[in-house]
């Protein structure tokens, strides 16, 4: 009897580690952030994987805008994002 109510633990413990990583694993994937040119002139940014998915993700991106990707403070400051 002892070992199944061991067993139920463990299992009801995987299973909440398991919700735990369902949550918690995106939030902290590769994702960077980059700035980009939108169709106001102004510099904005977007969070994405790669720079693919930025520039399709960027909201109002300019025609003619690529993506830059933004690695430290300094970038910030230097775009004046």
């Amino acid at each position: 009897m002892k070992n199944k109510t061991n067993i139920k633990k463990y299992l009801a413990l995987a299973t909440a580690f398991t919700a735990f990583l369902l949550v918690v694993a995106p939030q902290v994937s590769s994702a960077a952030t980059y700035a980009y040119v939108n169709q106001s002139g102004d510099v904005a940014t977007v969070t994405a994987n790669d720079p693919y998915v930025a520039i399709k993700n960027a909201p109002a991106i300019h025609v003619h805008s690529g993506v830059l990707l933004l690695k430290d403070a300094s970038d910030y400051t230097d775009l004046g994002v």
